[in-house]
């Protein structure tokens, strides 16, 4: 039998489908029903940087789905400086109380910002109770990089910046007499980088290995010029 990082990890599996929501709102602005309540508003300010946290009596209007959701984003996006094309559900879970709990990935043109959530909280009845994550306010509405690189050539870039040779760190360890551990896993995404109010357009490159040394290294690559943005190991942090 041979063993993956992602067999030997685990996989989370959501409990519910994954949606990708396009719909387009037309007169969502006229319904007043999705406002939120000046009581919220006036006291809960949107960050720019960072997460932000709202909670109370939000909106008076009661939550069926995603899309009521999304309806809400686009009727307040002067609120939120947010609207529901720059959103993609990932999940909605129902906890122990009843809850259901919608996390969005916020993106520019269809690019995710990376490590960035908005988690819509709504109680069994259908009320939204509480909000939070990070909204970008003043991020970019369009991404003025040009992609110069592959994907292929930005893994290689995250090779040469850790100093390891690829091919020491693909092993294949035996674990027991039937039974193999395949021991590289690596993976590249695009996705906006962004940090103290900058966004940038990279590949995020993740390389997990056990030999040389065992590293699970995360590494953001400018996709015009191949430049490092940032790297980190994250098993320092352990």
């Amino acid at each position: 039998m041979k063993r993956n990082w992602n067999k030997t990890l685990g996989v989370v599996v959501l409990s519910t489908a994954l949606f990708t929501s396009q719909t387009a709102f037309v007169g969502a602005e006229e319904n007043t029903d999705w406002k939120i309540n000046s009581e919220v508003s006036s006291v809960c300010e949107v960050k720019s940087i960072g997460s932000t946290f709202i909670r109370g009596d939000i909106v008076d209007q009661l939550v069926k789905d995603e899309n009521d959701i999304l309806e809400f984003f686009e009727v307040n996006k002067d609120y939120f400086h947010l609207t529901a094309d720059k959103l993609e559900l990932k999940s909605a879970d129902i906890d122990d109380l009843g809850m259901t709990h919608y996390t969005f990935q916020p993106k520019i043109e269809n690019i995710p910002i990376d490590q960035s959530r908005v988690i819509v909280h709504v109680s069994k009845e259908g009320k939204i109770v509480a909000i939070n994550g990070e909204f970008h306010p003043n991020a970019p509405t369009k991404l003025e990089q040009t992609i110069e690189i592959s994907s292929s050539d930005a893994r290689e870039a995250a090779w040469d910046h850790i100093g390891i040779n690829r091919e020491e760190a693909d092993v294949i360890l035996q674990i027991s007499e039937n039974e193999t551990f395949e021991s590289l896993s690596e993976s590249s995404e695009l996705v906006v980088y962004h940090e103290n109010g900058t966004y940038t357009l990279t590949y995020r490159v993740e390389l997990q290995f056990i030999e040389p040394d065992p590293a699970n290294w995360e590494i953001w690559i400018n996709v015009e010029n191949g430049d490092i943005v940032k790297a980190r190991n994250k098993l320092r942090y352990l």
